[in-house]
């Protein structure tokens, strides 16, 4: 491809969140039927509570759940989890998870390391969205992703439970806009219908 970097034809969506964003996904995924777009989802958990967290999950989500593996095959319309202490990454030309143990970092899986690959290997098809949670996860990888052209979503104040992350998002400058909980899935709807045009 002449050295560039294959980029995903199709959008993919990242979401990112830490405390309070369980009762968040489960109030956005069920918004999302029929996304023609992959999600891949980075939620900060203790090992203990995730067989628990997927279930709750599935139950509540439009789209099929599954927990990601290592060159797992994308498929548009699959929500996609990440385990606790790998990273989920889009792997070149957007069609597979990669799970890295690298970069050690505070947040294993971290939100950065998310956006960052969705950034390179997606670009200007690429949708990020941070919601509620501590710290600072996601800030740095959401600005990476705007500067590739993607799309940057962030949770409000207002409907946020912490608004740790998405504060950090806010003042490094990394989101197109801030969204409402109730009005985020509608938010990535428009996002990936103008990204096929």
């Amino acid at each position: 491809m002449n050295g560039q970097v294959a980029r995903a034809r199709l959008p993919v969506v990242g979401i990112a969140a830490s405390a309070g964003g369980p009762a968040a996904l489960a109030a956005i995924l069920p918004d999302i039927a029929g996304l023609p777009a992959a999600v891949l989802v980075v939620q900060h958990l203790h090992p203990k509570f995730v067989n628990e967290f997927v279930a709750w999950m599935a139950r509540v989500s439009a789209l099929p759940v599954e927990v990601a593996a290592g060159a797992m095959r994308l498929r548009p319309g699959t929500v996609y989890f990440a385990l606790p202490g790998t990273h989920l990454k889009l792997g070149a030309g957007g069609r597979t998870v990669v799970l890295d143990a690298e970069p050690a970092t505070l947040h294993r899986p971290s939100a950065d390391e998310l956006f960052r690959s969705i950034a390179r290997h997606a670009g200007a098809n690429g949708i990020g969205v941070v919601l509620t949670g501590l710290g600072d996860d996601g800030a740095s990888g959401l600005l990476a992703l705007r500067r590739a052209g993607g799309t940057t979503l962030v949770q409000d104040a207002g409907s946020s439970a912490v608004h740790g992350m998405p504060a950090a998002v806010t003042l490094l400058g990394a989101a197109d806009r801030q969204v409402s909980l109730a009005d985020m899935g509608r938010a990535i709807r428009v996002a990936v219908r103008a990204r096929l045009g």
